[in-house]
């Protein structure tokens, strides 16, 4: 990873922990459209308003999509690879 990217992707844990009680990841992935950073958290304990302000502020180099799913889920993705 690059430097930059490290630290876009400590501020926004950074802004998970503000936001959120529950687990979450943070991935950096590709689809159609370019690079994106995926912000998985769980469902029942994000405050999702707050969360996204946040992100926003942030300023990123590349845009971001939260993802709200169960603690199962999000634990598979922490683990998994490409």
């Amino acid at each position: 990873m690059t430097k930059k990217r490290d630290i876009e992707i400590a501020a926004i844990k950074n802004a998970i922990i503000e936001s959120s009680d529950g687990c979450f990841a943070v991935k950096y992935e590709s689809d159609g459209s370019g690079y994106h950073y995926t912000v998985y958290s769980e469902k029942e304990s994000t405050d999702l308003r707050k969360l996204k302000t946040v992100l926003e502020s942030l300023n990123l180099s590349k845009r971001f999509i939260i993802i709200l799913a169960n603690s199962a889920f999000i634990e598979f993705k922490r683990v998994e690879k490409k």
